[in-house]
């Protein structure tokens, strides 16, 4: 049970702090303080922070680890960043999803051990 409301706990403060954030960058940009800010440009920041709160959780890193390389990957095309477009760097998707697979099996064998080593010492008093 600590589990679950700790997530949950742990979501409800990222889901406000998400959207406290994201209110006071919109309000800047209605009032004029941030007028040449194109928000458009850095939707892939959304994705990164989404995949970052789901790596901090207990086996579920590997599938952050993607969620984050998917929007990091993004953000690098869209910008430009060292003059590649999506056309350079596509290829870094499948480099992160090879990570992922390989990531995802360590998890699996981990929980599994996990759950063995807690049967163990359950059934001996």
């Amino acid at each position: 049970m600590k589990i679950t409301q700790h997530g949950s706990l742990h979501g409800r403060w990222f889901i406000g702090g998400t959207l406290i954030a994201l209110g006071i960058l919109f309000f800047l940009m209605n009032v004029g303080v941030m007028e040449n800010f194109h928000i458009w440009k850095f939707w892939p920041v959304l994705v990164m922070v989404v995949g970052a709160n789901r790596f901090l959780q207990p086996f579920h890193r590997a599938e952050g680890f993607w969620i984050v390389a998917i929007g990091a990957i993004c953000q690098w095309s869209f910008l430009r960043i060292g003059g590649y477009g999506w056309g350079d760097t596509w290829p870094a998707f499948l480099i992160a999803l090879g990570i992922f697979f390989m990531w995802e099996s360590f998890e699996k064998e981990s929980r599994k051990k996990s759950v063995q080593e807690q049967l163990q010492q359950n059934s001996h008093p």
